[in-house]
């Protein structure tokens, strides 16, 4: 019964940080997207913006922090504020362009990850179907 509460809480806890923390949108249009990230500095005393491209996954080794198994794995780094600066604007067309992005992050995202997050565990994915059906729970 106690490892069912602690599951129980878990899954709850982790529910509630994507619901508060994280936005997932998915590409509504068939054009493939450029793969890349920007990392905005925190304060114009900790550097500039910093682009990288391409990235294919959020892995160490996709990032470049860890040898995988492809022959190369090559990660450009542009933190030349010009060059950051066009991809953050980028990005930013993209994120706000309704036409090309569908905002998920209440129904396929939150499917997805926890389907991603139970797989291989039965009972926790029996605990996040629970508190999906839970009419009880109003978050």
């Amino acid at each position: 019964m106690r490892n069912k509460l602690t599951q129980r809480a878990i899954a709850k806890e982790c529910a509630d940080w994507m619901r508060r923390k994280a936005r997932f949108k998915s590409n509504r249009t068939k054009a493939p997207m450029q793969p890349f990230a920007v990392v905005q500095a925190s304060a114009p005393t900790h550097g500039s913006d910093t682009a990288y491209m391409p990235l294919h996954g959020f892995t160490a080794v996709d990032l470049g922090y860890q040898r995988g198994n492809a022959v190369s794995n090559l990660v450009n780094k542009m933190d030349e504020p010009a060059f950051a600066a066009t991809y953050l604007s980028l990005f930013d067309q993209i994120w706000s362009a309704p036409e090309k992005l569908e905002d998920v992050a209440n129904d396929k995202a939150q499917d997805v990850t926890i389907k991603k997050l139970t797989r291989g565990n039965p009972t926790m994915a029996a605990k996040f179907a629970e508190l999906k059906n839970d009419p009880k729970d109003t978050n």
